[in-house]
């Protein structure tokens, strides 16, 4: 008998499903969005027809597909296929475990949508889950600790928290698990918020090898960024102490926690510790044989000076980066620090120079045929001519940047509040966050796409790789349907933004 070879479809696999996540992924950083999920979605549609909606491998397919909605920033649909995900009943242990991830990942973004009591729900009921499987001592059981003590320092119970975090690391300390790095990390936050910021956070460090040490520098600086700017200062502050007493510490590490320190002093208007982090990451950096990480500190030190209004002092890290900046073969570094110098010679009424510093940056911005680079140039020197009211030389400078930036770009962003402005009868778009103003755009054009009976608004906020998305909705029980249509709106507005 013969077998049918044309038309059949391939088995689909957890490996297959990976493969298909993997090929999302591409789409979506080519900013293919709607192609991304749909392609995705194919597997999920044949994992169910071929294992049957109550099969491990569907599970599977949903938490991939949650994956790639997490990476879109639709946290709501992440949810909604990780809640759908941890519902599929388990056949052995493997799929038990799986199952406990889909769980502990559900709280996460959960918490991240700040639906905190559904969140703790949810944790709590996976922490009771993994109690019954793995046992009170094993890393298993840990893991789910680590991430109600996530949420529970979210909703501000600190004291619960703590013993949370005190318990899976105590677990994971002994059990010599890597993520014991990320739960002492979580406990500094923990104990900065719950005991104060003088009360000490890292007690552990001298016990833990220098691997592990390391790992938490990482885990720490990662952390930061996301925390209050008081409880990231404060625990990073004792990082560095630690650091600094350490004595076979090296160098990058000690180097990316004062940069760590001075981001974080930046948001808390703290200038002197700003400075001093700068100025002795920038003294770290000289022993360094890295041309960017050293333009980038000096101009990091100027930043410092400016905030804290010392514009002197300011100018001499400008300069610095400047002579620094000459020693680049590609250029591309020389132009960053001329368009980065001209905005604050602007800022200081320095109008001569801050001309002649835009237009060497577009000019030498040319030459390097970056793109990005030519539109972040671009966008500089249109607002700069904009704000002096040279109206007819702005407007091709910041067309050409819309042409060349990808909308999902922050300076896209600006380029197009400025234009709006222009557009207007105004001569700045200052006045109004370049995210809002953005977000409003993409709105007007998505309702006279789609209507205004589903979608209420959409806003930007700024994630690692760029602008990311929120959708805010009219109703409360979207369909896919209706998703589909909203995010394949979205998709053609981003596309559109073009001027002629």
């Amino acid at each position: 008998m013969f077998r049918r070879l044309f038309g059949r479809r391939p088995r689909i696999t957890a490996d297959s499903i990976e493969q298909a996540l993997a090929e999302g992924r591409e789409l979506l950083s080519a900013g293919q969005t709607m192609e991304a999920e749909a392609h995705l979605r194919k597997t999920v549609e044949a994992a169910a027809a071929q294992h049957g909606e109550d099969h491990p491998i569907y599970a599977h397919s949903l938490s991939r597909m949650a994956s790639l909605l997490g990476s879109m920033g639709d946290f709501p649909r992440a949810a909604e296929f990780l809640r759908r995900a941890s519902e599929v009943p388990s056949l052995d242990d493997e799929s038990e475990k799986d199952r406990l991830s889909y769980l502990l990942s559900l709280g996460h973004v959960l918490a991240e949508l700040d639906r905190l009591d559904e969140s703790e729900f949810v944790l709590r009921e996976g922490l009771n889950a993994r109690l019954d499987f793995y046992g009170e001592n094993h890393p298993g059981y840990a893991f789910g600790l680590s991430g109600l003590a996530e949420t529970l320092l979210k909703q501000d119970r600190t004291s619960a928290a703590a013993a949370a975090i005190d318990e899976a690391v105590a677990i994971n300390w002994e059990a010599g698990q890597e993520e014991v790095a990320s739960d002492l990390a979580l406990r500094a936050f923990i104990v900065k918020a719950d005991r104060g910021f003088t009360a000490p956070a890292l007690e552990n460090w001298n016990d833990a090898p220098k691997t592990l040490q390391q790992a938490i520098v990482l885990e720490v600086i990662n952390r930061a960024d996301a925390a209050p700017a008081e409880i990231a200062q404060a625990v990073l502050l004792e990082l560095r102490s630690r650091l600094q007493q350490t004595p076979d510490v090296e160098v990058p590490d000690l180097l990316n926690a004062n940069i760590a320190i001075a981001n974080a002093a930046q948001q808390t208007e703290d200038f002197d510790v700003r400075i001093e982090a700068a100025e002795m990451a920038s003294r770290l950096a000289g022993g360094l044989d890295n041309l960017s990480v050293k333009i980038n500190i000096a101009e990091g030190v100027a930043h410092a000076y400016s905030q804290a209004g010392r514009e002197a002092e300011a100018e001499q890290s400008y300069l610095r980066a400047m002579k620094l900046a000459a020693a680049d073969v590609t250029g591309e570094l020389r132009v960053g620090v001329l368009r980065n110098f001209a905005i604050w010679s602007d800022e200081q009424q320095l109008s001569d120079r801050a001309e002649e510093l835009h237009l060497e940056a577009v000019r030498l911005a040319e030459q390097t045929n970056n793109r990005e680079l030519i539109g972040r140039c671009c966008v500089a020197r249109g607002i700069f001519l904009q704000h002096a009211g040279r109206l007819d030389e702005a407007r091709p400078l910041l067309e050409r940047s819309l042409d060349l930036l990808p909308p999902s770009h922050e300076d896209a962003a600006s380029a197009m509040s400025h234009y709006e402005a222009m557009k207007g009868g105004g001569e700045c778009g200052c006045d109004e966050d370049p995210l809002t103003t953005f977000g409003q755009v993409i709105t007007r054009q998505v309702h006279s796409m789609i209507g205004d009976d589903i979608l209420e608004s959409v806003v930007f906020e700024r994630g690692e790789d760029g602008l990311r998305p929120n959708v805010l909705l009219k109703v409360d029980d979207p369909t896919d349907e209706q998703m589909e249509q909203i995010h394949t709106a979205i998709s053609q507005a981003l596309a559109m933004i073009r001027y002629p």
